[in-house]
């Protein structure tokens, strides 16, 4: 009885805490049929339900609905401890939700367009944000306060990351360019200029490059203030316009019906998504590095 209260709750708790005498309807109504508290409380639902049909009879797999947003969700992350969850979305706000409740923690409000991105600093004290309003922001994560606005891309920016000892900020855009930042204070630490636009960035773990749906940037001599020019440092395979390419060298022409919507590069691999649905993977020798 215990764990179908607590699943009762998880699944019910956002519509009763909004209309409590939700409890006898909704929440009743859509208990699974073998649950423990629909059994013993059916009798007491609102006089005006008579029955609910194809109801499923038991608790399935997901613990609750996370409610609030207005618009479509882009993004979700957990933070390192797993306590929070945030999340992004098109109403322009990002969201932080108690992981075992389910209950809000706080909404992030300032981007003035959608967020697409969202992600937690290695300590799980700061958030960052990337929006299509050209900016990324970056959020405390015990008040909600607004940390800082990174400003420096000229459209939306897809992704943003923390290195692993959390001192960069990295965030790539539509502008076909990845920046770094610095975090302390928000200062402007390097921009790659690419040509290719990069929806999917993340750090090694040794900080000194990142990992993308194009390929890997290598960044381990970056100089401040610096624009990098892609044919230095993309180190392996990755897609730009119609090639398959790989540092300066076009490998492979892709046909009208193999150029990709997404790409992801994972150890001489290539795969390729399509909007038709499927998906192609390429394999290559790929050639040796020398020092």
């Amino acid at each position: 009885m215990i764990q179908d209260l607590k699943r009762f709750i998880l699944r019910f708790g956002s519509i009763i805490e909004k209309a409590p005498l939700q409890t006898y309807c909704a929440a009743l109504a859509f208990s699974p049929q073998k649950s423990e508290i629909r059994q013993q409380f059916w009798h007491q639902r609102h006089p005006r339900i008579k029955r609910v049909l194809h109801v499923e009879e038991t608790w399935n797999h997901s613990r609750c609905t996370l409610e609030g947003h207005s618009s479509r969700v882009n993004s979700v992350v957990f933070s390192p401890d797993g306590q929070l969850v945030a999340s992004a979305s098109d109403d322009t706000t990002v969201r932080l939700w108690d992981t075992a409740t389910g209950a809000a923690r706080g909404t992030l409000e300032g981007h003035s367009d959608g967020v697409w991105s969202v992600v937690f600093s290695p300590d799980g004290q700061l958030v960052a944000s990337a929006s299509r309003d050209t900016t990324v922001r970056l959020w405390d994560t015990a008040t909600g306060a607004a940390r800082g606005t990174l400003e420096g891309h000229s459209v939306g920016v897809w992704s943003v990351v923390f290195s692993p000892d959390g001192q960069l900020v990295a965030s790539a855009s539509d502008d076909t360019t990845v920046k770094l930042w610095d975090t302390a204070t928000g200062a402007a630490r390097g921009t790659l200029t690419l040509g290719i636009v990069i929806q999917n960035l993340s750090f090694s773990a040794s900080g000194q490059h990142l990992e993308t749906d194009r390929g890997v940037l290598d960044i381990s001599s970056f100089r401040t203030d610096v624009s990098f020019p892609s044919s230095n440092y993309l180190r392996a395979l990755f897609v730009s316009s119609n090639w398959v390419a790989e540092e300066k060298e076009n490998i492979l022409w892709l046909p009208p019906d193999y150029r990709p919507t997404c790409v992801a590069v994972w150890n001489g691999i290539v795969a390729l998504g399509h909007s038709s649905g499927d998906i192609s993977f390429l394999e290559f020798n790929q050639r040796r590095k020398t020092s």
